[in-house]
């Protein structure tokens, strides 16, 4: 059995690898190792089988020998191509972004002009979103104030019917208390009679005695009760009265103070507009103006201030 790969034939080497004609002669030493039949009962035999395998392992070095050099050498003609490619694309990149430059910096550029005008304009937004949150806060906090008051007035008014309800009740007592000296005078007179039975001038004057206590009592009584509701009427008058006065002169107050912050709001508006406009007439950016203002207007700018006084 020959060499399978003339080593020294590099033509003949890349088509034996890159061909069928590798694995043809793969089959044909798998077809002679299979009809080989070792003669081991000898040691001629032996050997002859010894080397019969150290001969299919010279061919399998010399494949591999072969594929490693062939592999090698492919390697080296692949990373030389390797190597200009990547010089090629590189020099073709820099021609391509030399001559894109001038659109790539206009697309920068513009890209930043861009970012500047949205940045302006949601600080522009912010600002007037500020103002109406500012706004909504002083209204809920007006509201709260309002409804705190408004409950305030319903226990006050509440404690008062309460109040009214004890009077009553003890109006209530009080007529009974009148009832009952009723009650008891009449008592009296049957008293009174059945002693005139006895004794008739005593019992005149008992009569009479007792008219007249009752009759005291049931004035005292009457007179207690007109009194006492009178008081608890008049008492009753002045709280509420006192509670309007209260309530108005809270909501007069609450007013001004509301009308001078409008006031005050649409001064310094005028005051903004005013200034937009003298320095528009200099300067000609309006929206630059505008965020001028408002740092100076929140002392953002060292050394300047709004003066809102008219």
């Amino acid at each position: 059995m020959g060499a399978l790969i003339p080593v020294t034939n590099q033509k003949a080497i890349e088509e034996i690898f890159l061909s069928d004609s590798l694995q043809a002669k793969i089959d044909a030493i798998k077809t002679d190792a299979a009809n080989y039949v070792a003669d081991l009962k000898t040691e001629k035999g032996r050997k002859a089988c010894a080397s019969k395998a150290r001969g299919i392992a010279k061919q399998k070095k010399v494949i591999d020998d072969a594929g490693k050099s062939l592999k090698s050498e492919y390697k080296i003609k692949c990373d030389k191509i390797d190597s200009v490619r990547k010089s090629a694309r590189d020099e073709l990149d820099e021609v391509r972004d030399l001559v894109r430059k001038p659109l790539t910096d206009w697309e920068k550029a513009e890209e930043a002009r861009l970012e500047k005008k949205r940045m302006e304009v949601e600080k522009e937004l912010d600002w007037e979103a500020a103002i109406k949150e500012n706004d909504l806060i002083e209204r809920e906090r007006i509201i709260a104030e309002k409804e705190a008051e408004q409950k305030r007035i319903e226990d006050e008014q509440k404690a008062e019917l309460e109040r009214i309800a004890r009077i009553e009740r003890e109006t209530l007592i009080a007529e009974e208390a009148k009832k009952q000296a009723e009650i008891d005078a009449q008592e009296a007179i049957k008293s009174a009679k059945r002693a005139a039975e006895e004794a008739k001038e005593l019992a005149e004057l008992a009569r009479e005695k007792a008219l007249s206590d009752a009759k005291e009592a049931k004035e005292k009584a009457e007179l207690e009760q007109k009194v006492a509701v009178e008081k608890a009427k008049k008492e009753e008058q002045e709280r509420l009265e006192k509670i309007k006065r209260d309530a108005e002169e809270k909501a007069i107050k609450e007013k001004e103070i509301a009308d001078k912050k409008a006031a005050n709001l649409n001064h310094q508006r005028k005051i903004h507009r005013e200034i937009i406009e003298d320095m528009s007439a200099i300067f000609g950016d309006e929206f630059k103006i505008v965020e001028f203002i408002k740092k100076a207007a929140t002392n953002q700018i060292r050394n300047i201030t709004v003066n809102y006084h008219e």
